[in-house]
């Protein structure tokens, strides 16, 4: 059973990459966890009850390390795979951490599109599972986000704000037009409220994504239909702030795209 378990020159590796600091990418680190993870998943087979809790401390040290740079895509593609198969559902370390919520954490620190892989049941189990306190300092990846994240909120509700003020200082635009504007204005303050108001981690970015997306479309729609172009500042400023929400997910990573990659685009055809 030893064999399958992290050596510790592996452990020293893994906890120099530990989500705790932002570490520098280290492709030899990264590749060691894609080969041992496999490994570890796959003892649980048949092993005993204090077997599972010596490989369940193993499998959280290698998850949580892999919430640094490498091999992300890889790495994804593992933890999938041990979700999937529902082989960390029931198994928890020496400390009661649940191996399967630490993957779907690992997961969300992945960030897009890696995160998007993630089934909802497995989602929902990671947030009913509150291990930490409430106020627990925020992860390493959740700081690198969270500047992005307050910033994008308040230039949505910058210009839900400009939006109204704008449009009052003409006379408004009368009749459905107001409550058009009014509606759209709220809308897009309730995404800057989500985004400033929750956890990284606890935020779904498909779902507020797809709403930014819709309350922006449906904020030119009528700023166009009644040619009230000082309406267009309320759906500019929730497209603005997506795109600096979001921007910090499309930052270069240590992976090249691969056939197969949603971002994957062979050389000579971006000319």
């Amino acid at each position: 059973m030893d064999r399958t378990r992290a050596p510790d020159d592996t452990a020293a590796a893994a906890q120099a990459a530990t989500v705790d600091d932002v570490a520098l990418v280290d492709l030899e680190a990264s590749a060691q966890r894609l080969r041992s993870f496999p490994e570890l998943v796959a003892a649980l087979e048949g092993s005993t009850s204090a077997q599972r809790t010596r490989l369940a401390d193993d499998v959280n040290r290698v998850l949580r390390a892999m919430r640094a740079p490498g091999h992300e895509a890889e790495e994804a593609e593992v933890v999938m795979q041990a979700l999937s198969s529902k082989a960390l559902h029931d198994l928890e370390d020496s400390r009661g951490r649940s191996c399967r919520r630490e993957a779907v954490e690992t997961m969300m620190a992945s960030g897009f599109p890696h995160a998007l892989l993630l089934d909802p049941e497995d989602v929902a189990f990671a947030r009913e599972r509150h291990e930490e306190p409430p106020d627990q300092e925020l992860s390493a990846w959740e700081r690198s986000m969270q500047h992005h994240r307050r910033l994008a909120a308040g230039l949505m509700a910058g210009g839900q704000v400009a939006s109204v003020v704008a449009v009052g200082s003409t006379g408004g635009l009368g009749g459905f037009g107001d409550v058009a504007m009014v509606g759209v204005a709220l809308a897009g303050l309730a995404c800057a409220g989500a985004l400033w108001a929750t956890r990284p981690r606890d935020l779904n970015t498909g779902t507020w994504g797809m709403l930014a997306i819709v309350t922006g479309i449906a904020g030119f729609a009528v700023a166009a239909t009644l040619s009230a172009w000082s309406a267009a500042l309320a759906p500019l400023g929730v497209l603005a702030g997506l795109f600096v929400a979001l921007g910090p997910l499309y930052e270069e990573r240590a992976d090249e795209p691969s056939p197969g990659d949603w971002d994957f685009m062979p050389r000579g055809e971006d000319d």
